[in-house]
């Protein structure tokens, strides 16, 4: 069934289904709808599932630990950064 899904021509169309599905329940249940919680917030674990799922498909390995790692020095070097330009490390400037 996954394979199914995560060729390259259908995923895309599954993302934009589930999108246009939560744009359609944030508007019509926007009272139960939690106030901090944005669409984009769901649709980073539906791209994830996506970029493992076609990764594993075409080149056999997932890319997620390569996108964690990237993710992770990115995040360190912009840490230290900082510290040394600002002499100062402020989380909500980090954030």
């Amino acid at each position: 069934m996954f394979t199914a899904i995560a060729t390259w021509y259908i995923m895309p169309i599954v993302i934009l289904i589930i999108w246009m599905a939560l744009t359609f329940l944030k508007k019509n249940f926007a009272k139960y709808w939690p106030k901090r919680l944005r669409i984009i917030d769901i649709m980073m674990l539906v791209l994830l599932l996506g970029i493992h799922g076609l990764s594993v498909t075409l080149t056999g390995l997932s890319l997620l630990p390569f996108l964690a790692f990237a993710a992770s020095a990115f995040g360190l070097v912009l840490t230290v950064y900082l510290v040394y330009t600002e002499d100062d490390f402020r989380v909500r400037r980090f954030l």
